[in-house]
């Protein structure tokens, strides 16, 4: 049990359940989850891009983890991701058709509470991203409040669950305190490497600069859309809404953020 990050307890529990507690097992597992990701990023990048565009950006994506080595296989940050993506696509859903079908966005807010809510116990220094999602439903006023409530609702079930079995123990909760909540303050509390660093190690991390890089000229793009240069280089990507734009920003300055905690510039 991992108690510093209890949320990935309940991943590797059910990797085991259904494919048994062998590395083949879990990294048949982890095909399985990124092949579920890989979609739901292809859905997500048609709201913008063509279909080739989005088909190459999901090929690019995989490619940079695979070669990442046998380090990246089953990392955390890894189910981040697709529960990022989980919690995205349900934003998205409720965006288009929340107004019309009552059940489906209470649902949709629901999932992507509790996906929101798994993620901040997978890795603590996400916890801004659960915030994003409550700016993002405020912005839609047709749903507004029935979302929020039922957003709280999901990430309430998950966070419930996750220390029901700390609630069952006798000093459980301030085990969890001190293991949890107190060692990651103290880790996380204070920058372990000079700023300055960050920009050192990303000069070895092309592919994420220029990723990043693209995705901020997309979001940026109903503001350069009028410069011909720019309409020429992004003649088939669709211009993203102003909501669209500001979730693309603040889930990369979330990502930004948690990585300057860390100390991991690497």
């Amino acid at each position: 049990w991992d108690q510093n990050f209890p949320g990935i307890v309940y991943i590797h529990w059910l990797s085991i359940a259904v494919f048994g507690d062998s590395a083949l097992g879990f990294r048949v597992f982890d095909v399985l989850v990124h092949l579920g990701m890989s979609w739901m990023f292809y859905r997500i990048l048609r709201r913008w891009l063509t279909p080739q565009l989005s088909f190459f950006s999901v090929l690019l994506y995989n490619f940079h983890y695979l070669t990442g080595g046998f380090g990246n296989a089953g990392e955390r940050d890894t189910y981040v991701v697709g529960l990022l993506f989980i919690a995205t696509s349900l934003f998205y859903a409720i965006e288009d058709h929340g107004h019309s079908r009552r059940f489906a966005s209470i649902a949709s807010a629901l999932g992507a509470g509790a996906s929101m809510a798994m993620i901040v116990m997978l890795r603590p220094t996400y916890a801004p991203l659960f915030l994003i999602g409550i700016v993002f439903f405020w912005s839609v006023p047709q749903t507004r409040w029935r979302a929020l409530v039922s957003y709280a609702a999901g990430a309430f079930i998950v966070c419930t669950a996750i220390l029901l079995p700390y609630l069952l123990t006798p000093g459980g909760i301030e085990q969890f305190y001190l293991c949890t909540i107190a060692y990651n303050l103290q880790i996380w509390g204070q920058l372990r490497l000079p700023l300055f660093w960050l920009v050192l190690r990303l000069r070895n991390q092309k592919l994420f600069v220029l990723s990043g890089a693209i995705g901020l000229l997309i979001a940026l793009l109903p503001a350069l859309r009028r410069h011909p240069r720019v309409v020429a280089v992004f003649r088939h990507v669709r211009a993203p809404q102003r909501r669209d734009a500001l979730l693309i920003l603040s889930y990369g300055l979330v990502g930004i953020g948690s990585l300057i905690l860390m100390g991991k510039y690497w």
